[in-house]
């Protein structure tokens, strides 16, 4: 899983626990240190806890364990380092007051995660329309070569019927024909037989 795979999940799991104004900073060019901030605020201690308890099980699920946690649970500011990126949980007071978008202003990429979730919905809304384009094509290729294939069957057995008619055809008109000869042939012997008799 890539780095802002794994921001996005911790976002994903701060989001179902409520968090507030979550905030995503590129700081891959601005800090020496760690490659994304998250920023998140709690109405309370209580509720940062949850937050930050959520992201870490998240995030343990796919095998991502973090570093060093801070002020977990005990204060108004607590932290969570993943290594490549941190998380931030705030009460809105001291959120307010340390300001740290302003601090990684320079990262430039500073990201609502409302925005980074719309962008991954029409992304992955793009991704089935292609996936749903390229089957509806292989789904069209298959009905023509089905019917490509049902075309030949069916000429391939009416070559066969008309051969087998033909053929039967041939055997019942065989024997006629050798009645025909057999009654000309009978005509023939008696229309000698009356010569020699007429002599």
């Amino acid at each position: 899983m890539e780095v802002f795979e794994q921001v996005v999940l911790a976002c994903r799991a701060l989001d179902d626990k409520k968090a507030q104004d979550i905030t995503v900073i590129d700081a891959q060019k601005v800090s020496s240190i760690t490659s994304y901030v998250v920023i998140a605020t709690a109405t309370s201690n209580t509720q940062a806890r949850a937050l930050l308890d959520n992201v870490t099980d998240s995030l343990e699920k796919e095998g991502i364990v973090a570093y060093h946690k801070e002020g977990y649970g005990q204060s108004d500011w607590a932290v969570v380092d993943f290594g490549d990126f941190i998380v931030h949980v705030f009460t809105k007071e001291l959120r307010e007051y340390y300001n740290l978008e302003k601090l990684y202003q320079d990262g430039k990429n500073l990201r609502k995660f409302e925005s980074i979730l719309k962008d991954l919905l029409e992304k992955e809304r793009k991704a089935k329309k292609q996936s749903q384009k390229q089957e509806k094509q292989t789904q069209k290729a298959l009905s023509k070569q089905t019917k490509k294939e049902t075309q030949t069957e069916t000429k391939t057995a009416k070559k066969q019927t008309k051969s087998a008619v033909k053929s039967t055809k041939e055997k019942v008109e065989k024997p006629a024909k050798s009645k025909a000869e057999k009654k000309s042939l009978q005509k023939n012997q008696i229309k000698n037989l009356n010569n020699n008799f007429s002599i």
